[in-house]
């Protein structure tokens, strides 16, 4: 075993309780961690992933009851795309029934330094943009520019 895989473990290890000291985890699924952040403007869940291929964190943000309805493998999967995809912002994840689920999404570059001092203000930030955006997403239906 050499000394990238010892880095890789402790890297692992470090995002791990860094997720957990930022966020009250409700549900682990592999690589991702969820969370609820509910307050008096909005309810949504919040995705955080690992991307292995780089040392990435993806945040996620969506709707809690869209997630809630659509708990499934298609959901996940779509959450896979949007991790995936280089783009932040937001993004529409259409499901095979039809229904549409917007998504807003934010990337942090995951290392040993990062702290809870760094990426709480970040979820703080990511939270807030969502909540700035996602009434205008909501509105007209498709994930333009609700920040504008």
């Amino acid at each position: 075993m050499g000394n990238a895989w010892m880095y890789r473990q402790r890297l692992e290890s470090h995002y791990r309780e860094l997720i957990y000291e930022c966020l009250n985890v409700a549900e682990q699924y592999g690589d991702t961690y969820v969370a609820l952040h509910c307050d008096e403007d909005t309810d949504c869940v919040i995705f955080v992933t690992e991307l292995r291929s780089l040392p990435l964190l993806s945040i996620v943000l969506a709707d809690e009851l869209a997630f809630k309805q659509n708990k499934n493998e298609e959901f996940f999967l779509a959450l896979q795309r949007v991790n995936a995809s280089p783009v932040t912002g937001w993004r529409s994840v259409r499901l095979s029934d039809g229904s549409v689920i917007p998504m807003y999404r934010q990337s942090v570059w995951l290392s040993m330094a990062l702290t809870y001092e760094d990426l709480f203000p970040i979820l703080k930030k990511t939270i807030k943009d969502y909540k700035r955006g996602i009434h205008r997403v909501t509105a007209s239906g498709h994930p333009t520019d609700p920040a504008a």
